[in-house]
C-alpha cells in the first residue's frame, strides 16, 4: 500500500513538470513586426497608439509622436505622412497615438484645452506614454518631439507649452493654437523668446480656416 502511494505521487510530480514544460512553450512571446499596436490605461479610458520601431534603433535614440487631425486616426496619419521612411533612414522610433471621440460631436479629437468641448487629459496621457516609452525602450529623454495636423497641430502647441520638460521641440502643420493656449502659453521654462527656436509652423496662405490665426501666431513668437 505504501509503495503505492509512493507510486501516485511520482506520477503526479512527473505530470506537473509536464504541464510546466507544455505551458512555457506555449507562452513564448512572438516577435513583433512593427508598425504595431498598443493600448496604455489612462484616466480609466483604454488608449490607443501604434509604434514604429526602426530595425537601426539605437540605444537613446529620439522618439517622435506624430498626431492626427479633427475626425481623422493614427493610421491614416502615419499612411501619409511616411514619417516611417523617414524613420528608418534616421534611426528614431514613431508613435502615432489615438485620440477619443468627443462626446458632443462623436468625432475624433486632441483636446488642446478646447475646454468648451472637451475635458480629455490629453496633455497628461501624452506626456506619460512618452516617459513611459522613454523607459521602455532606452529612448532619448533629450530628444523626444512632438508634431501633427490640424487638431494634431493644435496639440502639440499645447505640449509645447505645457508639457516641455518631456517634448523639447514641436511642429504644427495647418494647426494653430487653442484660444487657452494663447492666453496662458508664458513659462519661465518655455518662454516666447526661446519658443520660437524649438518650433516648425507650416501653413498655407489660402486657408480660409486659420489664415488669420496663423498670421498672428507667427508674430506672436516673432517669426514674422
Amino acid at each position: 500500500m505504501f509503495n503505492k502511494i509512493k507510486f501516485l505521487m511520482f506520477l503526479l510530480i512527473l505530470i506537473s513538470f509536464s504541464c510546466e514544460k507544455k505551458l512555457d512553450e506555449n507562452n513564448v512571446i512572438p516577435e513583433i513586426t512593427y508598425p504595431y499596436d498598443f493600448f496604455m490605461s489612462h484616466n480609466g479610458l483604454n488608449r490607443l497608439y501604434t509604434l514604429y520601431k526602426p530595425d537601426n534603433l539605437k540605444e537613446k535614440a529620439p522618439l517622435v509622436f506624430v498626431l492626427h487631425g479633427y475626425t481623422s486616426n493614427n493610421n491614416n496619419i502615419m499612411n501619409y505622412s511616411k514619417m516611417n521612411e523617414i524613420a528608418d533612414e534616421y534611426g528614431f522610433m514613431v508613435c502615432y497615438p489615438q485620440g477619443t471621440r468627443n462626446t458632443y460631436t462623436g468625432q475624433t479629437h486632441w483636446n488642446a484645452n478646447l475646454k468648451e468641448m472637451s475635458s480629455i487629459a490629453d496633455s497628461d496621457f501624452l506626456n506619460d506614454l512618452a516617459i513611459k516609452l522613454q523607459a521602455e525602450y532606452n529612448l532619448s529623454e533629450k530628444n523626444t518631439f512632438a508634431c501633427g495636423m490640424s487638431n494634431g497641430g493644435f496639440m502639440s502647441y499645447t505640449l509645447g507649452c505645457e508639457k516641455s520638460d518631456t517634448f523639447k521641440a514641436i511642429a504644427s502643420v495647418t494647426g494653430t493654437m487653442s484660444g487657452y493656449d494663447w492666453e496662458n502659453c508664458i513659462q519661465i521654462k518655455f518662454p516666447f523668446y526661446k519658443f520660437q527656436e524649438q518650433m516648425i509652423l507650416l501653413y498655407q496662405w489660402m486657408d480660409q480656416c486659420l489664415q488669420q490665426e496663423a498670421g498672428e501666431v507667427l508674430q506672436k513668437f516673432k517669426i514674422l
